[in-house]
């Protein structure tokens, strides 16, 4: 199962809440299943209410401890709803630090984990972070996003952010044919200008464009954003995938 990344605190509990209502369908399941077989083993002809409750709270019992303490975190529930349990770092929880939040768990009889907008009392002891597919993985440093050529004859070219000269205090990464000035040359399409355009990274992450050409007064083929081509000396924000075309080669910010 693909792991993904960490899920805010309500969202969290609101999916684990969905996964426990899965588990406990599967473990009346179970109890359907065993319950003619117990009474049949026992003689039993009429048991009331007492035997069926005395099964369910032994098997929901016996599941949670063999999912939270043996299987990791792994539950039915979980598995359907894609959660995966893990600590602040990402990586799995230990046996000790699950077996201490499965005793607690059993000894609030899971009271504390219905809270569908908070963190079980459980989990936060344990230091226990949830991870689903669903959730965006964690974004990675703007000094490791990389500036890729996509498209053209320059394709596969690219520049990491961090080892742009001077990003921090200027904020720009310079595009363009010329050597020298160019931060990602685009030695080989030769419809790109000397000085074509300068890409600002913002302190937040967002990224705008700006045209410029080798004389200040807009590059001969042009930049554009979504299909459309920008107008010279303007900056002019860049959507959340980061994508941008100089004279026809297609760049894309890789984040």
């Amino acid at each position: 199962m693909k792991i993904g990344g960490p899920l805010g605190e309500q969202n969290a509990a609101r999916l684990l809440s969905a996964a426990a209502l899965l588990d406990l369908m599967f473990v009346g399941f179970l109890q359907s299943t065993i319950q003619p077989t117990l009474k049949l083993e026992l003689g039993l002809r009429q048991t009331g209410l007492a035997l069926p409750a005395a099964l369910y709270l032994m098997l929901m019992l016996c599941y949670w401890l063999l999912c939270e303490g043996l299987l990791g975190g792994h539950s039915f529930g979980r598995f359907v709803m894609r959660l995966q349990m893990r600590d602040k770092q990402g990586r799995p929880v230990s046996a000790v630090r699950r077996s201490t939040r499965a005793l607690k768990k059993v000894l609030s009889l899971g009271l504390t984990g219905l809270n569908p907008n908070a963190a079980a009392r459980y989990d936060k002891a344990a230091g226990v972070v949830w991870y689903s597919p669903i959730a965006p993985g964690r974004a990675k440093p703007i000094g490791l996003w990389r500036l890729a050529v996509m498209t053209g004859p320059d394709k596969g070219k690219f520049v990491e952010f961090g080892k742009v000269p001077g990003l921090k205090s200027s904020q720009q990464i310079k595009i363009g044919r010329e050597q020298g000035w160019a931060d990602l040359v685009l030695g080989r399409s030769e419809k790109a200008s000397g000085r074509h355009c300068v890409l600002r990274v913002e302190r937040n992450g967002d990224l705008m464009i700006r045209d410029t050409g080798t004389d200040g007064k807009g590059s001969s083929n042009g930049t554009s954003v979504g299909h459309k081509r920008i107008k010279p000396g303007q900056w002019v924000p860049l959507g959340p995938e980061g994508r941008f075309d100089v004279a026809g080669t297609a760049l894309k910010v890789l984040r």
